[in-house]
Order: C-alpha cells, then structure tokens, then sequence
C-alpha cells in the first residue's frame, strides 16, 4: 500500500520525536556528567588551594628557619667576640672544679697561656680558699658574693674582682660555673687617691683659715668646720646647730631672707661684705662666698658657703683711708696701659675732671696727645726701671692752673692680676713754684743791680786808687800845694761815692 504524503510527514514528524527525546536525554546524561565534573574540578581546585597555602607556610617556615639559624649564628659569633674580647676574663669550670674554657682576658689576668688553664683545677690558679668558698657557696646555693684577691705579675700587682654564676644544662642533667675576672686595680688606685682626697679634705676644712658652712632652706647647720665655730664664738657644733638661722637670726645681721632672695636669683655669691654676730653679741665683719646645691630634680638641697673674717683688715683699710684722706697730695693709681683704677685725695680740685669722669678711662682719652705721651711714657719707664721716677708738669685742674711734682712708682705684679700698676703720688707745688720764681726774679735784680752800682763805682774807685798810688809812691816829692789839690780830688770822689751809696 503506498504511503500517502500526510503517513509520510506523520513518520517524519514521529523520527524527530524519537530523535529529540534521544538528544535530550544525551543532553540531560551530559549535563549531570557536567555537574560531576564541575564538583570534583571545585574539590581539586580546594586541594590545590590547600596544597599552594601549604607550600607557602613550608617557604616561610624555611624562611623563619634561615633566619633563625642566621640570628643563632650572628649571636654565637657575636658570644664568642664578647667571650673572648670582653675586659672581663671568663672561665669556665665543671662541678669538679677543673677549668673547661677560657677567653684571653682571664688568661692575661692569671699569667697563664689560655691553652695551659684548660685542665686545671681551679685552686691552681686562684687561691685554694676560693674552692673552699665556692663549694660552700654551690651546697648552700648561696647567691655569689664578689671577693677580690691580687695577683702579682711581673713585679706588679693586679687587684681582681671575682663573681661566680652556676649554670645548667638544658635537659638539667650537668652543672656549670662561670667565673667573672674583673680588674679593679685602677679603681683600687682611685679609691685609695680617693681615701687620700678625703684626708686632705677632711685636713683642709678641719685647718682652712676661713669658715666653711652648710645650711638648709630651713635655716638649720648641717656642716661647719673648726673655724668657723670658733669664729662665732660656740664651743662645738652641736652648740652651733641648735641656732635656727631662720628664726633667730644669728650670726647674721641681716634678714636671711635677703640672703635667701638674692642667691637663688644670681645662684651664687661672691666675696659679698656682711656683718656677722657672736655668741657673746659681739660683731665681726666677713667677706662671704656661697652657692646653692640643688638635687636631680632642681629642688634646693642646702647653701654651701665660705666665711673669711676681715674685720681687723676693714679696720686697717678704713685707717689706710683715713690717712690717705687726710693727704694734701693727689695719689692715683693706674696700670700699664695708662688707666685710672682708683683715686685718693682730700682735695678734688687737684683732679684734672671729676673722679667719676677719670675711673675706668685711659690716659689719652683725657688729656692732650703732647701730655698722654708724657704721663704714658714716664709709666713705662718706671715699670721697666722698677724704681720711682719724679717729673714736674703744669696742669689746669679744677682748682685752677697749678704746678705739681709728682713721683711714680712701680707696684709689684701680685698673684691676682698679671698687669703691672704704678703709684701715680702727684703734689701741689704751685706756690713753691712762685716763691721760686720771685726768687728767681730777684736774684736777676740783684744782679743788675750790682752791675749798675759797679759800673757807677768804677771811676771813682779807679780815681780813688790812683790818688792812693801817688801818695804812696811820690809823697815825700809833693808839695804843699800839690798835696791839698790830691786830697780835694779825694775828698770829691769820696762824696760822689757816698752819694751813689745812699741813692
């Protein structure tokens, strides 16, 4: 029977059917092969994941284990340098005692080779009493306790210090101890220079001539050597720290407050001039030097001082200035290079300027050039000749034009200043000066005045003489009449003489 066009397509159509539902279902078989591929490619790529997070933790593990070893390495060798350099000598012994390791350092200490206290019980080179020591520490498990021995080297001796640590194994099964050499020579020589320091201390405040003093901001004494109690008139420092300076007032004049105020604005004093009192009420003056001692945190810990007493030198002084006061002259003293450092006189109008416009001032920035070359000059060659030298110069002072002779003498160069002063001693010689100058004056006049009355007188003595030489000579051969003319002529030159003698 022939198929008809509608059983055709109606085959066709039942072929796809069958061959679509065979391809969905190979599409369904691979999509269900996919989804159990895509699960086991997520479980290799944790895997993975895991395996490449792993591998990184080995390569910083192996990194850390480098590292380590490196550190472990640097801090061995750097051991050994600090073992082997260190200034302390190490030695290391067993329980028995016998000596393990040694750096340089001890070897040099005990003047052995470090190759030759390997071995060695421990009482071969350090004293036997040391093993004694050290096992009765190590029983008693006593912390070390440093010792110091010495020992002699070549003729010189190396005091040590030594300190011992005992030390264990990691798993504790062995027991170690490290022995520490330390030389103290050097400061056994600074402790005795110390000692020595602290004698002559002690010897130059018990003996100073000058009070030394310690107080609190309080006012209480905390030190005072011999002098100064004795000073003060107290009987012992006990009897002195029973004052309380803040309270009391004694020794000193002046409210301590004052004192108090003033050094801790300037932190110190120096050579100021005070009235102190005794016990007994008396006064003495003190020039007084003092500081303040602060702590680590700045807060003020006493005030150290020193007291001289100069009462009886401020009475010399103030006698010395009464004298010099009283001194007509003009005494200036000035140094080397011509400046005025002090001045002295009774009388200010001897002075060039006002001593307020002369002190602390040079040479030429007062006078003229002419006259600071003078005065400069003179000075140098006193200072140089070491002996006085007496100028005289005309002046207009205050006073007025005046005439002085002055004498200059060079001062010796004293342990304070290392330039040279002079006494410049300068006196009023104004009116001397004038009587010398009359003096003078006349003299001249007497002079012409001889010259005159001599010239006048020569005739009639020349006269005189001859008339004399006649009679005497020629007498017996003159006549009468001769005679009376001579004795006429002798007569008038006598009178002409009278009358220049009275006029």
């Amino acid at each position: 029977m022939k198929k008809t066009q509608k059983d055709i397509q109606a085959e066709i159509i039942e072929q796809l059917k069958e061959e679509n539902e065979k391809l969905r279902k190979e599409i369904q078989e691979y999509s269900e092969i996919q989804e159990q591929n895509q699960g086991q490619s997520a479980e290799l790529e944790i895997q993975n994941e895991e395996l490449i997070s792993t591998r990184y933790e080995l390569e910083l593990q192996n990194e850390e284990l480098k590292r380590s070893q490196s550190e472990i390495e640097q801090l061995l060798n750097k051991f050994n340098m600090l073992f082997n350099f260190a200034p302390v000598g190490f030695l290391l012994i067993s329980e028995n005692y016998i000596i393990i390791d040694s750096n340089k350092i001890a070897a040099e200490f005990l003047n052995i080779p470090q190759r030759e206290l390997i071995g060695k019980e421990i009482s071969e080179v350090l004293h036997s009493s040391f093993k004694t020591f050290l096992d009765i520490s190590i029983r008693k498990s006593q912390i070390s306790v440093p010792t110091n021995i010495v020992i002699n080297n070549n003729e010189e001796s190396r005091h040590l210090r030594i300190d011992f640590r005992i030390l264990e194994n990691i798993i504790g099964t062995e027991k170690f101890i490290l022995i520490s050499l330390t030389d103290i020579t050097m400061l056994q020589v600074i402790h005795q220079q110390l000692e020595e320091s602290e004698e002559k201390f002690r010897s130059i405040f018990e003996q100073t001539p000058v009070g030394i003093y310690r107080t609190t901001p309080e006012g209480n004494f905390l030190l005072a050597n011999p002098k100064l109690i004795s000073m003060l008139g107290y009987s012992s420092f006990e009897d002195l720290h029973s004052i309380n300076l803040e309270v009391e007032g004694y020794p000193l004049q002046e409210p301590r407050s004052i004192f108090k105020n003033k050094i801790e604005k300037l932190g110190e004093i120096n050579g100021e001039i005070n009235v102190w009192y005794r016990k007994d009420g008396g006064k003495i003056i003190v020039r007084e030097s003092s500081k303040i001692v602060r702590d680590g945190k700045g807060k003020i810990k006493y005030y150290e001082g020193v007291i001289e007493d100069i009462t009886e030198e401020e009475k010399l002084k103030e006698t010395l200035n009464a004298i010099i006061r009283s001194l007509p002259d003009l005494l200036i003293i000035f140094d080397e290079e011509g400046y005025y450092l002090d001045i002295y006189t009774s009388n200010d109008s001897l002075l060039y300027a006002p001593r307020e416009e002369l002190l602390g001032k040079q040479i030429n920035e007062i006078f003229s050039k002419e006259l600071s070359s003078f005065f400069q000059k003179t000075i140098h060659s006193a200072i140089q000749g070491s002996k006085p030298i007496i100028i005289n110069y005309e002046l207009d002072v205050l006073g007025g034009k005046k005439f002085f002779e002055a004498i200059v003498t060079p001062i010796k160069i004293d342990a304070i200043s290392d330039k040279q002063k002079v006494i410049f001693l300068a006196r009023d010689i104004t009116e001397r000066k004038k009587i010398e100058i009359e003096l003078v004056n006349a003299n001249y006049e007497k002079d012409l005045f001889f010259s005159i009355i001599g010239y006048d007188l020569r005739d009639p003595i020349t006269s005189l003489v001859t008339y004399a030489d006649i009679f005497i000579n020629y007498f017996d051969k003159l006549d009468k009449e001769q005679i009376k003319n001579y004795t006429m002529k002798v007569s008038e030159e006598i009178y002409t003489l009278k009358n220049l003698i009275e006029n």
